[in-house]
Formats: structure tokens, sequence, C-alpha cells
């Protein structure tokens, strides 16, 4: 039984389902880093994650261009 069937939602054939990245949590001994959006809530989103997979795009992106990123490295606390 997975936490969607055990929240009582048992998922449709063909359902989109989307998933966001959360911290890592364990569920029946086993380790997980994604939830299906509608079960995670804002404490949960592994925002850093996100912002050094945005960071890692866009510089790929503008690199061809010629276009010069001055972020190395960042973290979350670099934009709040």
């Amino acid at each position: 039984m997975n936490e969607t069937e055990k929240k009582g939602k048992k998922p449709a054939r063909r359902e989109v389902m989307g998933f966001v990245k959360v911290h890592p949590f364990k569920l029946q001994g086993r380790q997980f880093t994604v939830k299906p959006t509608p079960q995670a809530n804002a404490r949960e989103v592994n925002v850093d994650n996100y912002v050094r997979n945005l960071i890692s795009s866009l510089s790929q992106t503008f690199e061809p261009m010629g276009i010069a990123t001055d972020i190395a490295t960042a973290s979350l606390s670099e934009f709040v």
C-alpha cells in the first residue's frame, strides 16, 4: 500500500500526477525525496534543490549566447 492509498485516494488509470521534490523522509523503512503535490506542504519542499537546478539550467542556456552568470554557487539564503 503506497502513501496515496493510505490517504484514501487510489490513482485512476492514465491519471496525471504531479510530484514535488521534498527533503528526504522515511516511509515503511524506505527513503523518499519526492511526494505527490497535493500531499506536500510548503515546509517540506526542498527549495535549495530547485534553486540549484534553476541556476544550472540558466547557466547552460546563457553560456552559448555569451551571457555571463556571476552565480558560482548559490543557496536559498543568498536570495532571501
